[in-house]
């Protein structure tokens, strides 16, 4: 049996939409915890409500200390996934959900992933939403599998397991059609 190693591929649309829902949950889930535990011990251990700014005591102190924290959760909830994603993109080449699916972001010119290029990635990725997300489906009809952000940044997303196909999914598929074109003949 013949097993074609995919290793080194271009992914297709599936696995990319699995490894960015995986990422999404991942950072879902991190921003969650974060935005529910600060303000937790915010109240339980300074008598603060960071939702309010009420402090139990009139202190000016507590007062910038809350609005303080209050801003920090905002910046941290809006930088967290462009650091997430920028930051595995270059120093491992993936995020955690593409490494689940065995993949990774290279450059076409074979160069090291960097700030520059994550960031035009990932502002390529705001636009293929913004565009109700037609500039992720152009993966599934260019050739290099890219979606606009890959062509933004001038990367591409390969198969980095030796994944293989699944050859006696694809000879009984085979058979099929082989069954049916000698059927209409």
């Amino acid at each position: 049996m013949n097993h074609a190693n995919l290793q080194g591929e271009y992914a297709g649309f599936l696995s990319r939409a699995g490894a960015f829902v995986t990422d999404v949950l991942i950072i879902s889930l991190v921003l969650i915890v974060v935005n529910w535990f600060v303000p937790s011990m915010m109240t339980q251990f300074m008598r603060i409500d960071l939702f309010t700014c009420s402090v139990s005591a009139q202190s000016a102190f507590l007062l910038y200390t809350c609005k303080f924290i209050r801003v920090s959760l905002l910046v941290f909830t809006i930088a967290f996934p462009l650091l997430y994603a920028i930051f595995f993109w270059i120093f491992a080449g993936q995020t955690p959900g593409k490494y689940l699916f065995g993949l990774r972001v290279v450059r076409m010119n074979g160069r090291r992933m960097n700030f520059v290029v994550g960031m035009i990635r990932y502002f390529g990725y705001a636009l293929c939403i913004l565009s109700l997300g037609f500039g992720f489906l152009s993966v599934l009809i260019n050739d290099r599998r890219q979606g606009w952000h890959d062509r933004f940044a001038r990367t591409c997303v390969i198969y980095a397991w030796e994944a293989r196909q699944n050859d006696a999914f694809l000879d009984r598929v085979r058979h099929k059609l082989d069954h049916i074109r000698t059927k209409s003949t």
